[in-house]
């Protein structure tokens, strides 16, 4: 049986979440009560990450700058990238975030090879921000980007699913994959719902964790393909 593995890119792949990084140096403080607010329920993911991109004052280059000057990605991801691709399991990187962030920060890595779906970034007459969602299909309507759709469509053709991730967006996706890692957050989400998932901190502990006796032995029993 075929597997597809889906990762998260803010605070999974990158040590920091370059939305953060660009919040707390160039949105004010008031982002941080849009942050709570989505947390607690009240608002939802889709019009929380509008409001606060809009707060951002930050000509793009400059900002651009800053994250490819301070982000740093986890240093075993290209590794972890490698080995998907030696065993023949395609990866694909699902964001909530900006895709022209994103995209930078890859080719910086030599990473730009990789899938990657994300929410679009344009600008207004005045120079604010404004998130454009993805286009891909939404199937509970609470985010701009539904990293879900991806883990249903893998799961319509037949394959299994492995994700990882760190946060809040990561919940759902996470609900629906047959292997889940999980850092930060979402591990404590997980925990706490006593919902299996294998806890990392980084990536080179993925790929010892699927390379040992407890990833071969979902392998063997997902009837995955191993090099």
């Amino acid at each position: 049986m075929p597997v597809r593995v889906f990762v998260d890119f803010d605070g999974t792949i990158t040590e920091i979440d370059t939305l953060v990084f660009l919040l707390d140096r160039y949105g004010g403080p008031a982002w941080r009560e849009i942050e709570d607010r989505v947390e607690a329920g009240t608002l939802s993911e889709e019009q929380g990450l509008r409001d606060e991109i809009a707060l951002i004052r930050a000509p793009w280059a400059e900002a651009l700058g800053s994250v490819l000057a301070e982000v740093v990605v986890d240093p075993g991801f290209a590794a972890f990238a490698a080995w998907c691709r030696d065993r023949g399991w395609p990866l694909a990187i699902l964001s909530g975030g900006l895709a022209p962030l994103i995209r930078a920060v890859l080719a910086r890595e030599d990473l730009d090879h990789l899938a990657l779906h994300a929410n679009d970034l344009a600008f207004d007459g005045d120079g604010r921000w404004r998130v454009v969602p993805a286009a891909t299909p939404r199937l509970r309507g609470l985010c701009n980007h539904c990293k879900s759709h991806w883990l249903e469509a893998a799961r319509r053709e037949g394959a299994r699913v492995v994700y990882a991730g760190d946060g809040t967006t990561d919940r759902c996706p996470a609900e629906r994959a047959d292997l889940v890692f999980a850092k930060g957050a979402l591990a404590d989400w997980c925990a706490g719902r006593g919902m299996d998932h294998v806890p990392f901190a980084r990536f080179d502990e993925v790929r010892v964790w699927l390379d040992g006796p407890a990833g071969a032995a979902w392998a063997a029993a997902a009837g995955a393909p191993r090099a």
